[in-house]
């Protein structure tokens, strides 16, 4: 009775304990492959859809782009602006969305018809922040005619007008705890808590530098400052603003925060081209991304897989992660879970059984061509085979051949263009320790088989000449590592020795 076939198994090594990472860091590492996109002027705000497919708003100079986050295209443009627009913002519900600009006029626009449905006046000075309240029917702006205003959307008139603030005004944001509350910062130092119902500051905080992003905690328990002065503060509002933390890991002016989709991770962008991302329980930096321009804005889509910063030369990169399927289930079963005491509650429990049994079939692995060919002992074909398609399986290979004492026919009889991606994979990985037993063996194999002929082809001669040269830099490298150790180990020696030795007797 014949042995059944067996697979050639993908060779699994240790891991370099130097180069191990975190799963934070795979995390954001898979948000590869960034779209450029030039813009028509510096990128200021980047605002993304509560609403699924979570498209997101460009602010760059005089117009506000909706990109797609499918296709990272942009599927409509608002231009009605007559100078720069700044700070748009989507609405809950993803249907309107309001910017303000350097004419100080804040503009609501419907995204169906793309049509200005108010324009609010009453600001002095350019308008860098506006945002929606939660009851979607006011909305909070301010400007750098040092006022904050909370306006009416159905009558256009403002409610109040909050005056504290001795200087511009660049950022401000809602609280999730009330609608009634809002958050800004200024030039003039000052981070003031406002409550529209008295239109009077609820607390007043000192950054001690010009702000540029105050971001709350979804909780409403802190408040996160950035600004000139590369630090971010952490201030506890339940105490009245008492600093609790400060984390310095920037070397220029921090222009914009965020938080991923619960809560638990903080990110920030600089002038110092680096995003990085902090875990909010200790603070440490988890993980850094370098770009190639100073960050004006940055923003992660609520459902965590679209990463968008905007840079100061007008480039929007737009960094994609993959939803895996698990993520998508758990999405779609919190959409739909089931209410306790609902009808679909009630039906549940007749469905179940428990004589279910569930059968499992076991699958058999699938052979590729280099298994086929191996099982016919077509050597040669089986090793050219893993070289073009497959790199994963060319040191398995290269040991079954060993084991069955093949190597010297799957390598003999080559011409030049058969023999280099051979000798390119030996070069590559010969002074490797876990390759180099092995690696080492057929180079001497290939140097008996071709040794006559290696002379006549150009490309082959240079990667021998390569090969050698590589050789002989790991043995001198060797060497010299004997040499360290020899040295240390002397040094530990009469350390010891002398350790050993018992203490001189006092006079």
């Amino acid at each position: 009775m014949t042995q059944e076939y067996r697979v050639l198994p993908q060779k699994h090594f240790p891991r370099d304990p130097t180069n191990v990472s975190t799963g934070e860091q795979r995390h954001w590492k898979q948000f590869k492959f960034p779209v450029l996109i030039k813009q028509y002027g510096a990128v200021t705000s980047i605002n993304f859809s509560p609403v699924s497919p979570h498209n997101f708003a460009v602010t760059s100079s005089s117009r506000v782009q909706i990109y797609s986050s499918a296709s990272h295209k942009p599927v409509k443009t608002l231009s009605r602006f007559r100078d720069v627009a700044y700070s748009a913002s989507y609405r809950n519900d993803g249907k309107l969305l309001v910017a303000g600009g350097e004419v100080p006029v804040v503009q609501i626009f419907d995204l169906g018809s793309r049509a200005i449905l108010r324009s609010l006046r009453g600001h002095e000075s350019p308008v860098h922040v506006t945002k929606w309240s939660l009851d979607n029917v006011h909305i909070f702006s301010s400007s750098d005619d040092k006022t904050v205003r909370y306006w009416d959307l159905p009558t256009e008139k403002e409610i109040q007008i909050m005056k504290g603030h001795q200087d511009y005004v660049r950022c401000g944001s809602t609280v999730a705890s009330s609608p009634a509350l809002w958050i800004s910062g200024g030039y003039d130092h000052r981070v003031i808590l406002w409550d529209t119902r008295s239109g009077q500051a609820v607390i007043k905080i000192n950054h001690g530098h010009p702000l540029e992003a105050v971001l709350p905690f979804p909780s409403s328990t802190l408040l996160f400052t950035a600004g000139s002065d590369n630090e971010i503060r952490v201030w506890d509002i339940l105490a009245g603003g008492r600093m609790i933390r400060s984390v310095s890991n920037h070397q220029k002016a921090i222009t914009t925060l965020a938080f991923n989709a619960d809560g638990s991770r903080l990110i920030s962008g600089s002038l110092d081209q680096h995003l990085k991302i902090y875990d909010v329980v200790d603070y440490s930096v988890v993980h850094t991304i370098k770009y190639n321009a100073p960050i004006l804005c940055s923003a992660l889509s609520p459902d965590n897989t679209h990463l968008v910063t905007g840079l100061s030369d007008g480039m929007l990169s737009i960094r994609h992660r993959p939803q895996k399927p698990s993520e998508r289930t758990q999405a779609l079963a919190k959409k739909d879970s089931l209410q306790g005491g609902s009808h679909r509650a009630f039906l549940r429990a007749k469905r179940f059984a428990h004589n279910d049994h569930v059968v499992y079939k076991v699958s058999k692995k699938k052979m590729v061509r280099a298994d086929h060919f191996m099982r016919a002992f077509r050597y040669k074909d089986a090793l050219d085979d893993v070289l073009k398609m497959n790199t994963k399986k060319i040191y398995p290979l290269l040991e079954e051949l060993a084991h069955r004492k093949a190597l010297g026919r799957a390598l003999a009889g080559r011409n030049d263009d058969a023999l280099s991606p051979i000798l390119i994979y030996v070069l590559a990985n010969i002074t490797k320790p876990q390759y180099s037993p092995l690696l080492i063996k057929i180079a001497h194999i290939i140097l008996n088989i071709y040794s006559d002929v290696a002379g006549q082809s150009a490309m082959i001669s240079d990667l021998l000449r390569k090969l050698l040269l590589k050789v002989r830099k790991e043995i001198n490298f060797q060497e010299q590592s004997l040499r360290l150790l020899g040295t240390l180990d002397m040094l530990i020696n009469s350390a010891v020795a002398a350790a050993a030795l018992p203490a001189p007797l006092s006079a």
